[in-house]
């Protein structure tokens, strides 16, 4: 069918890798193709070829041929909304049919009403999200819906960037038109009149959601920043709290070590007297003659503690470092 078009009513290429391509993760393309090389400026043609955005993960395509005695349009994925303000402008005025690019201007509204739409709902999000003031409302459901949000300003921005470019493309296509067209008898000064006022208005419309969504998107990032500082001021008063608690901890501890050593000496000479090494029978003490083994046993002992307990601290130290 594609090929069709393309053999008998003069279908582009660019048209038909549009419709069959890979995708349109890449910027929208325009171009424009007219015959000047003719001298007859009767037998002249005049063609057009653009796409845009009119909705986030959707592309539209348009190609417009204009010769001596017609104009031929092929769309993809014309929004219904344009082609109903169409038929309804047609029923009241039949001359818009054949007026030079009146249905591109109509597809150049729609595509910014629909941008305002989008900016007025994510402003009234945005709204919403700013009531987000106290600490216990600080969650990650808010955060991820304000980076879902500063997402979407970006693709708009990016949307009106593209749709800045097809403006200017329409304000040279329309230039070289007249150009080639300026003995052509169906072209009145106020049909170019009009259609340079039309361009100049989508201009300043862009211009300003342009403005609109660089205001939101900061607030949007600024609304970020201020609940990843109010967590973190959360995160700060808990940590706080826990270096009390551990103060306290601490505290108690060192109570405990306090009295610990207190009694440790008493403690200490009461088990080594009540040892059979001393003997207080007949109110005299007596010293066990083999006292020394007591002492050649338990400084061995000891001293196989502290080793045992220096290389379990040595391979604790060696596993963090290597975390």
């Amino acid at each position: 069918m594609l090929r069709c078009l393309r053999k008998h009513a003069g279908l582009f290429n660019t048209f038909i890798g549009a419709t069959c391509g890979i995708g349109h993760w890449y910027s929208a393309k325009h171009m424009c193709y007219s015959d000047d090389y003719k001298e007859q400026q009767y037998k002249k043609d005049f063609e057009i070829f653009y796409e845009y955005i009119p909705q986030e993960k959707k592309h539209s395509c348009t190609q417009l041929s204009i010769t001596k005695s017609s104009a031929t349009y092929f769309f993809l994925d014309l929004p219904g909304s344009v082609l109903t303000r169409f038929l309804g402008d047609v029923a009241e005025d039949a001359k818009l049919t054949t007026r030079f690019f009146y249905i591109d201007t109509l597809i150049a509204d729609e595509a910014m009403r629909t941008w305002q739409k989008d900016i007025a709902l994510k402003r009234t999000e945005l709204k919403a999200l700013d009531k987000t003031v106290d600490h216990s409302e600080v969650n990650n459901q808010s955060i991820h819906e304000l980076h879902a949000l500063a997402r979407e300003w970006h693709i708009l921005a990016r949307n009106l960037s593209d749709y800045s470019a097809l403006l200017k493309f329409f304000k040279s296509c329309t230039s070289r038109y007249y150009a080639a067209t300026v003995t052509c008898a169906n072209l009145s000064e106020r049909d170019i009149m009009t259609l340079n006022g039309t361009l100049e208005y989508l201009d300043s419309s862009c211009q300003s959601l342009t403005y609109l969504i660089s205001d939101y998107s900061g607030r949007t990032k600024t609304r970020i920043d201020l609940l990843y500082h109010l967590a973190n001021q959360a995160e700060s008063q808990s940590t706080r709290e826990l270096a009390e608690l551990a103060r306290q901890d601490s505290a108690a501890m060192l109570t405990i070590a306090a009295v610990t050593l207190l009694f440790l000496p008493g403690t200490f000479i009461a088990a080594i007297l009540s040892t059979p090494i001393f003997n207080f029978a007949d109110g005299e003490m007596q010293v066990y003659r083999k006292w020394w083994i007591f002492p050649v046993t338990v400084a061995p002992f000891t001293i196989l503690v502290f080793v045992v307990w220096f290389a379990w601290l040595g391979h604790k130290r060696r596993q963090w470092d290597k975390k």
